[in-house]
């Protein structure tokens, strides 16, 4: 999940099949922790909604590193909060154990109100990727909230 950079390994995104992004745990030697920033940046740049799709969920322990990690998290979602609210439709995990499935659905509220956008989970890649397409035909989350505050 997108949570990835504040865990003991970064995260990789792969985008060659945007607007679908996939996220991959395993770093390449002499990857910075900055780099997973520059690429946050990079498609963000192209202004164009996209959804993270996550192949396992994340680990839940944090070392010394990933909370430095966490703090600049926090400033880089600071800085880019709108774009991050109007392009990044959500991060779908792939987690076929329910026990992972009750993980993510407990820890889904503090993911969205830290990055902006919904963490959701689905039992296999096909879900995912037909979640991926409903996300990315909705408007942005930003909207949608204003669109049922303004209905009630």
């Amino acid at each position: 999940m997108i949570l990835i950079i504040i865990f003991k390994k970064a995260m990789q995104f792969h985008a060659q099949d945007f607007p679908i992004v996939w996220l991959d745990r395993s770093r390449p030697d002499g990857q910075q922790p900055t780099d997973i920033f520059a690429t946050l940046d990079q498609l963000l740049l192209q202004q164009r909604p996209f959804v993270f799709i996550a192949k396992e969920p994340a680990p839940t322990e944090l070392d010394l590193h990933a909370r430095i990690i966490r703090k600049m998290a926090a400033l880089w979602v600071k800085d880019n909060r709108l774009q991050i609210r109007q392009l990044i439709r959500g991060t779908i995990v792939i987690a076929p154990q329910p026990e992972q499935q009750r993980y993510l659905d407990e820890f889904a509220p503090r993911f969205e109100k830290f990055w902006g956008y919904p963490l959701r989970h689905q039992p296999d890649q096909d879900a995912a990727l037909s979640l991926a397409a409903e996300l990315l035909s909705e408007p942005p989350a930003a909207l949608r909230r204003r669109a049922i505050r303004n209905r009630g």
